[in-house]
């Protein structure tokens, strides 16, 4: 099981702490201080979206977003019998992405990050899914050795027949910060 930001925290002198720092979620059109990245996907799929309540994969045209793909994952929504959504596989990660937590494609979320990971994925996807509308994640947490980080999930529901989601596109915006001193 890969251990990544999302999974564990320590603290500036090694000592691991209990989840994440501060993990939240909001409705991506709501939130004032984003980044022109993520402004500019939002913007992207509101365009292509052209009065549908979703978008879909086909909205996705990569030579559009050429220099964020390496920030890009695609996930593909699992359900239980109930229509719950309980888990997600990895159909795509970008460079940077595969690169700050390891390769995953292909594989379920549930078997290669810890619980607590599964369960913010399961909050935002869980946004998205009731409000019909895309959202973002933001955790700051740090990584066994690397840097403190905040990382800011902006999740995009696709759907291909306009009521289940079954896909989400993600754009991950990742920052260093100086942890606070005591």
């Amino acid at each position: 099981m890969k251990t990544s930001s999302f999974d564990m925290v320590r603290n500036p002198f090694g000592a691991l702490l209990d989840g994440v720092a501060s993990f939240k979620v909001q409705d991506a059109a709501l939130c004032p201080d984003l980044s022109d990245n993520m402004r500019f996907v939002l913007g992207y799929f509101a365009d292509k979206r052209q009065g549908r309540a979703f978008n879909r994969r086909a909205d996705l045209v990569p030579s559009a977003m050429a220099r964020l793909l390496p920030r890009i994952t695609i996930l593909d929504a699992v359900y239980d019998t109930d229509g719950r959504f309980t888990d997600a596989s990895y159909r795509l990660m970008g460079t940077d992405i595969a690169g700050l937590y390891g390769e995953a494609t292909g594989k379920m979320i549930s078997s290669y990050h810890d619980g607590a990971a599964l369960a913010r994925v399961r909050e935002i996807a869980s946004h998205c899914i009731e409000t019909g509308r895309p959202a973002l994640g933001e955790s700051i947490g740090l990584s066994g050795g690397k840097p403190f980080l905040t990382v800011r999930v902006l999740y995009i529901p696709f759907s291909e027949d306009g009521e289940t989601i079954s896909q989400f596109f993600i754009y991950s915006g990742i920052r260093r910060r100086i942890p606070d001193t005591v």
